[in-house]
């Protein structure tokens, strides 16, 4: 899947990071891996494009604020929303020597939509 940036170099530098972890994680079905991966490539575009960040382990609280309201900008559903920043928590946690402490998701500076099935709240 290619992925179109305005800064390509530096998208690729955060995807060689995200290879890198990638590569080592046996955890979790093949389907939880492809889709975590796939939320990470647009974190990392998210990322190259608008905070110029070229290391994934200086990631903090407010890029994944910042990252929120980029996708409820764009009417991303809270499913969709809650499953790409679990994404994000777990290769964090996979990295070697990360700079921050990520915020949960009640930690964070916005308010997040609780999650509707077949547009039903079942909480």
């Amino acid at each position: 899947m290619t992925i179109k940036t305005r800064n390509p170099g530096i998208y690729q530098t955060l995807i060689v990071q995200l290879d890198k972890t990638a590569r080592h994680n046996r955890q979790g079905s093949f389907r939880t891996k492809e889709r975590y991966y796939e939320a990470m490539q647009r974190f990392c575009k998210f990322l190259s494009e608008e905070y110029r960040l070229q290391k994934l382990a200086n990631i903090n609280g407010k890029h994944l604020t910042a990252y929120v309201l980029y996708m409820q900008e764009r009417g991303k559903s809270a499913s969709t929303i809650k499953t790409d920043l679990a994404a994000i928590r777990f290769f964090h946690d996979k990295m070697e020597r990360t700079k921050y402490r990520l915020p949960s998701n009640d930690e964070l500076a916005v308010e997040l939509e609780r999650r509707r099935f077949c547009g039903v709240d079942r909480t």
